[in-house]
């Protein structure tokens, strides 16, 4: 996140406009190559593909 200069406090918002009340509820958060972010929900991970290709960072 630092790397990206993406705060905590940015996520959360990006969270809760989603609907969500918890970082438990997400699955995945990445960070799409336009500098958005997309927030992709635990129940909706049924069928990864659309994270084919992301690679993980533990920032």
């Amino acid at each position: 996140m630092h790397k990206h200069r993406i705060r905590k406090d940015d996520l959360r918002g990006k969270v809760r406009q989603q609907g969500l009340s918890s970082f438990e509820q997400v699955e995945v958060i990445v960070l799409e190559g336009d500098g958005s972010l997309s927030i992709i929900k635990k129940q909706d991970t049924q069928s990864k593909d659309a994270l084919e290709g992301v690679e993980r960072s533990d920032a």
